[in-house]
């Protein structure tokens, strides 16, 4: 049988709901159903997940994730706001 990729198996992760304290990129990705293309653009943009660092092996904490979530609502909400603004112009 042939090995599953990270993307598999952190997808088989994400499905079964197992909490983690940590996730890799691809786990992340799996997570909210980004490709790696679209993580390096938020991450190019500066929108990305901070990623920890340890032993040479970037991860990306459970704190982090929650952080990213409440900056995306935010960045949601402010523009669903500055549309409303133009539209009751």
């Amino acid at each position: 049988m042939p090995a599953k990729s990270k993307t598999a198996n952190a997808a088989a992760l994400v499905a079964a709901g197992i909490p983690q304290a940590a996730y890799t990129k691809a786990q992340w990705c799996a997570r909210w159903t980004f490709s790696e293309g679209f993580y390096k653009k938020l991450q190019d943009l500066g929108l990305g997940p901070h990623e920890t660092e340890i032993l040479g092996r970037k991860i990306i904490t459970a704190e982090d994730d929650a952080k990213f979530a409440r900056d995306l609502q935010e960045r949601q909400l402010q523009q669903q706001n500055a549309i409303q603004a133009i539209e009751s112009g």
